[in-house]
C-alpha cells in the first residue's frame, strides 16, 4: 500500500530537483538565450530531472510543509547564482568589446543587443558571440550540465543548502567581471592612449594639421591592428576564463 504522504515525498523528490534545473537552464549561458523556446528549456530540464532524480536521497519533507515551501525557494535561488555566474564571464568579455569600443569611436554607432535588451556596441557583441563560439567549442554546455548534477551532491535538497553555499564567491565573480574585462582590452586601450597621445602632440607642433579629420581613420587602423594581433592571446584568456567560470559556479 501507498500511503499519501509517500506519494508527496515521491512529488518532492522529483520536483524540487526540476525547480533547480529551470532556474539554472533559464539563466545559464547558450540554454537561457531568448532564442531558445520556452518548451525546449523546460523539456531539457524535465530529461535531465528524470536522470537525476532516481540517484538522488529522497527528502524528508513534502512540499506542502513548511520545510518544504523552504526548499522550493532554496533550490530556485541555487540554480538562479549558478546560471547568473556563467552569464558573468560572457558579460565581462563583453564588457572588454564595449570598452574597446568606445575607445574606438563605436559608441556613435551603436545599436540594440536583443540578448542583453540593452544598447551595445559591434565590438561588444563580437566578442560575446566569440565567448559563445568558444563555450561550445570546449563543450561548456556539457561541463555545466555535469556541474549541475554535481551540485546535488555538494548542495544536496536540504534546508541547510543555502548555509553551505559559498555566496562570497559570487560576490567575488562581481570583481572578476571587470579583471577580466579590462584584462582583454588592455592591448587595444593602451595602443589608444598611446594614439592619442601622438595625436594630441601632433595638434600642438602642427595646429594647421586637422587632427578630427585624421584622427578617426588612424585610431580605427591601429585598434583593428592592435585587436588582430592580440586576438590569439584574447582567445586564450576567455578560455581559461570559462573554465574558472564553470568550476566556480558549484559556489561550494
Amino acid at each position: 500500500q501507498v500511503t499519501s504522504q509517500q506519494l508527496e515525498l515521491w512529488l518532492a523528490a522529483f520536483l524540487l530537483p526540476l525547480i533547480r534545473m529551470l532556474a539554472f537552464i533559464t539563466t545559464a549561458p547558450i540554454f537561457g538565450h531568448m532564442s531558445v523556446p520556452a518548451r525546449a528549456k523546460v523539456g531539457l530540464a524535465f530529461i535531465a530531472t528524470i536522470a537525476i532524480a532516481p540517484t538522488l536521497p529522497q527528502p524528508a519533507y513534502t512540499l506542502a510543509s513548511g520545510e518544504g515551501v523552504q526548499l522550493i525557494i532554496e533550490q530556485f535561488l541555487i540554480g538562479v547564482a549558478m546560471g547568473f555566474s556563467l552569464q558573468l564571464v560572457i558579460a565581462s568579455i563583453q564588457l572588454a568589446g564595449e570598452l574597446i569600443g568606445v575607445q574606438l569611436g563605436f559608441n556613435f554607432a551603436g545599436f540594440f543587443d536583443p540578448q542583453t535588451a540593452s544598447q551595445g556596441t559591434p565590438i561588444g557583441a563580437w566578442l560575446g558571440l566569440l565567448a559563445l563560439l568558444i563555450f561550445l567549442s570546449i563543450n561548456g554546455h556539457l561541463l555545466v550540465l555535469d556541474a549541475l548534477a554535481d551540485s546535488f551532491r555538494t548542495l544536496p535538497l536540504t534546508p541547510d543548502a543555502v548555509r553551505l553555499t559559498d555566496w562570497r564567491k559570487l560576490a567575488l565573480l562581481g570583481g572578476e567581471l571587470f579583471r577580466i574585462g579590462l584584462y582583454v582590452a588592455l592591448p587595444v586601450l593602451g595602443a589608444m592612449l598611446v594614439c592619442n597621445i601622438t595625436l594630441g602632440l601632433l595638434a600642438r607642433v602642427a595646429p594647421q594639421l586637422n587632427v578630427l579629420a585624421i584622427g578617426f581613420p588612424v585610431t580605427l587602423l591601429v585598434g583593428f591592428t592592435i585587436l588582430l594581433a592580440s586576438l590569439p592571446f584574447i582567445l586564450q584568456f576567455i578560455e581559461s576564463a570559462l573554465g574558472r567560470g564553470i568550476a566556480m559556479s558549484i559556489l561550494k
